[in-house]
């Protein structure tokens, strides 16, 4: 008898990606300064593949950001003798950097959607299911909207009490794109969500 080739043939997603993670001293500092911050950042992962794609998103925080973020253990830590936490993770096309300042963002913008945290921990899962739809149809599948897309990014920095999700576009404003946020996250939650999404410019 033969044996069956059950390899399946990987699928390139025609876009490289560069995941992010963003390291905030635990000294607190009162000014921003582009080069101390884009130092912060640190690439962790690329991927093209929907192979390495699956290998990272089943084997790090990036396919569950809760993981580093709902526990103070994982997400606090020493680099050159300094301690710093994880704030943000970030998924960005390969090229562009997760900061204002980047070519490609500075005449853009970011949808930003805030959930707050509470008690039961029920906020957790919709924190999952927002950064599951933004990486699994934004990122990974095609879409109308991959041209203008920058990249997406989850924070955990709002005075602690809340997780805050954000998509970079090119560009100022994209009303198309706002509705399709959200219907999208109306969807998912069960809630309308027309008050929770807010645009941020990134021109100075």
């Amino acid at each position: 008898m033969s044996q069956q080739n059950d390899k399946v043939e990987d699928v390139d997603l025609n876009q490289e990606w560069i995941c992010w993670e963003y390291y905030r001293s635990q000294v607190k500092s009162t000014s921003h300064d582009p080069d101390i911050y884009i130092k912060d950042n640190k690439q962790i992962f690329k991927f093209q593949k929907l192979s390495q794609f699956t290998y990272i998103w089943k084997n790090s925080a990036f396919g569950d950001p809760l993981k580093v973020f709902a526990d103070q253990h994982q997400k606090i830590f020493k680099i050159d003798d300094r301690e710093v936490e994880i704030e943000t993770l970030s998924i960005f096309k390969n090229g562009i950097k997760p900061m204002f300042e980047d070519e490609a963002n500075k005449e853009g913008c970011d949808y930003q959607f805030l959930i707050n945290k509470d008690s039961q921990d029920e906020y957790k899962d919709k924190v999952r299911k927002i950064w599951e739809y933004l990486v699994m149809n934004l990122i990974v599948a095609e879409n109308k909207f991959k041209d203008i897309i920058c990249g997406i990014r989850i924070a955990d920095k709002v005075f602690k009490s809340q997780i805050r999700l954000e998509i970079w576009i090119k560009e100022e404003k994209n009303m198309d794109f706002y509705d399709y946020l959200k219907k999208a996250f109306s969807d998912l939650l069960k809630i309308d969500v027309k008050d929770q999404i807010f645009q941020v410019s990134h021109k100075h």
